[in-house]
């Protein structure tokens, strides 16, 4: 392999370099408002803080719905990944190493369902859903996750 020249080296830091400002600016932004106070954000629309307050902090940790909302959301990511993790390396394992008949037709199927689109399984998973009355909990929440879950981790 040739070495690359100094140019080329630049020209690729620099390149990382813009795609990093742009992919990380929205998230320091939103960190950067939410340390404002609600007139601080419409009337001094800077950059960089001006006032740091934690009030918004602790006003949603104050709400009941917040910390609804981010128990469900930990406890929905925890199980999902866990769960989904678990069976893709079952399944995973099954089609790599165990020898069996019908192995590459199921690895190749697995294969064709990544060309679905996930929004079209939309409609028929929320149908599901509400014939099997789990359209508005918790585990009615994982099960569709895992269902997109699992077939994309093996």
């Amino acid at each position: 392999m040739q070495k690359k020249s100094k140019k080329a080296k630049f020209g690729l830091y620099l390149a990382v370099v813009v795609v990093l400002i742009f992919v990380l600016f929205p998230v320091y932004y939103m960190v950067s408002v939410s340390f404002r106070t609600q007139s601080s954000m419409f009337m001094n629309p800077s950059f960089l803080p001006v006032d740091l307050v934690l009030k918004n902090y602790r006003a949603a940790f104050e709400s009941e719905q917040f910390r609804t909302s981010l128990r469900n959301s930990l406890l929905i990511g925890t199980v999902t990944t866990t769960v989904g993790l678990f069976f893709s390396i079952i399944a995973a394992y099954s089609l790599t190493i165990l020898k069996y008949r019908g192995r590459d037709t199921l690895g190749r199927v697995i294969i064709i369902a990544f060309l679905t689109p996930g929004a079209l399984l939309f409609i028929p998973l929320a149908v599901i859903a509400a014939r099997l009355n789990i359209s508005d909990t918790l585990h009615g929440l994982m099960i569709i996750y895992l269902s997109f879950v699992v077939p994309l981790g093996t």
